[in-house]
């Protein structure tokens, strides 16, 4: 709240705004490094605020399956929330060539829906729900 109350003067009611909380392991590879903490905001990207996002709640939204798959979670436990977005990134290239306002649903090795690059995945059918199984995703 004290982050928000300093940049109050910056924000405009017709932007969205995130404030964001990192911690870092302090110094690589130093052992007895202490970690880093810091608190920012940062402006919501076009395309990202409620407003833009409001029509995909009245009419559904585009999604692409990726050919580009998760990082295996041999290789990075998916219960980390980490900020190496490269496969979220290719992912959603690959996304906005088929259409530029498209969403991706990124795909484990098997090819089992796994999460989006912002956004975890569900869905409704017959009444029931589905989510993915937090084998190669972070539990959201």
């Amino acid at each position: 709240m004290e982050v928000l109350k300093r940049n109050e003067s910056y924000l405009d009611e017709k932007e969205d705004w995130a404030i964001i909380y990192r911690a870092t392991r302090g110094v690589q590879f130093d052992p007895s490094a202490r970690p880093t903490f810091y608190i920012h905001t940062v402006q919501l990207p076009y395309g990202f605020s409620h407003a833009q996002l409001a029509k995909f709640y009245r009419q559904g939204a585009p999604l692409v399956v990726a050919s580009t798959r998760q990082i295996s979670p041999q290789c990075l436990d998916p219960k980390i929330k980490h900020t190496n977005r490269l496969s979220y990134n290719l992912a959603e290239y690959e996304a906005k060539m088929v259409d530029p306002e498209a969403f991706t649903l990124d795909a484990d090795l098997k090819g089992f829906i796994a999460e989006g690059a912002r956004e975890n995945f569900l869905m409704v059918n017959g009444g029931k729900l589905f989510t993915s199984k937090l084998v190669d995703c972070l539990e959201g």
